[in-house]
């Protein structure tokens, strides 16, 4: 899963509980028939058991909300955006303006907050709640769309208990993260596993290679030149011996590594077990791997110095 394009399960999990327990109350479009969520506020009284029913009203002497303002001559919300002064005032003139109920949007931020006051806020006696920019955007749309029709935009304003899908929803989310947490536990387990296995092999298999080197010394290509120094094959005929410096009881016509003859000019080195090598055929092995013969597997590098 590509963590660029796609949530993680743990951050999809908190967005899931995070997004449920904000959810107070809900404002439902009756023109559409879409919900909106929304969060109450800290003061004021709830929505109330059978919800609210009006239009949609947004002041246009103050889409603010922060002064008295001439509403419909009809029941209303209003309609206002986050900013210009405190909620407690937002309500208090709202309230004073004849609204029934406020709505409060964020016209910029997607997070949650709950509208509360630090001032005495008993004497308002109207319910308030707060939108994100989404669920505002959402609101304007459906309410520009009305006015073009020459109508006002009709709204139901519920509390949680009221809603019809969340009761079911919570009692989902609740269950699907009681069932998910010990997979991700699981998985986490079986992961820390795979990684502490892993490392044990690797430890074991460069302690194994460890005691390899110290057993099997190598040579250094000083010492290989010094020990056992090349020869050069002057003799014409490639199915010939190179004798140069082999000896003449040793019948050997190819290289028992690469398995090719040894042609005129090339180079090779005799090895104390009389075993005969092109020089670029064992020189990889007497300095990368160990010191005896790849064909009989005769240590020298106890002798080595004797030869």
């Amino acid at each position: 899963m590509n963590s660029n394009s796609r949530l993680s399960i743990p951050t999809l999990l908190i967005f899931m509980v995070t997004f449920f327990f904000h959810v107070e109350a809900s404002v439902r479009v009756m023109s559409t028939n879409q919900t909106l969520i929304s969060q109450t506020s800290a003061f004021g009284p709830r929505i109330g058991e059978y919800g609210l029913l009006a239009h949609v009203y947004q002041p246009l002497e103050d889409t603010t909300g922060c002064q008295i303002v001439q509403g419909p001559d009809t029941r209303w919300i209003a309609l206002v955006h986050r900013g210009g002064c405190s909620f407690q005032d937002k309500v208090q003139s709202m309230q004073n303006s004849g609204a029934i109920a406020v709505i409060v949007g964020d016209e910029y931020s997607l997070e949650w907050i709950t509208m509360s006051s630090e001032d005495n806020t008993s004497d308002i006696k109207i319910p308030s709640i707060f939108l994100t920019r989404t669920e505002y955007s959402q609101l304007l749309y459906a309410q520009q769309l009305q006015m073009r029709n020459s109508r006002r935009l009709l709204v139901l304003l519920e509390d949680e208990d009221k809603i019809p899908w969340l009761s079911t929803t919570l009692d989902c989310t609740s269950t699907i993260i009681l069932m998910i947490c010990p997979v991700l536990l699981f998985i986490l387990a079986l992961i820390l596993l795979r990684i502490r296995k892993q490392y044990i092999s690797s430890l074991c298999q460069y302690e194994h290679q460890q005691q390899h080197l110290q057993k099997h010394a190598t040579l250094n290509e000083i010492d290989l030149e010094i020990c056992l120094p090349r020869h050069c094959n002057t003799i014409s005929s490639a199915t010939t011996t190179p004798t140069t410096t082999m000896d003449d009881d040793k019948d050997e016509t190819e290289c028992p590594i690469c398995l090719d003859y040894f042609d005129q000019g090339s180079e090779y080195r005799v090895l104390p077990c009389r075993h005969t090598f092109h020089t670029v055929c064992i020189d990889p092995w007497l300095t990368g791997y160990k010191s005896s013969c790849p064909v009989c597997s005769q240590e020298f590098s106890t002798n080595i110095n004797r030869i």
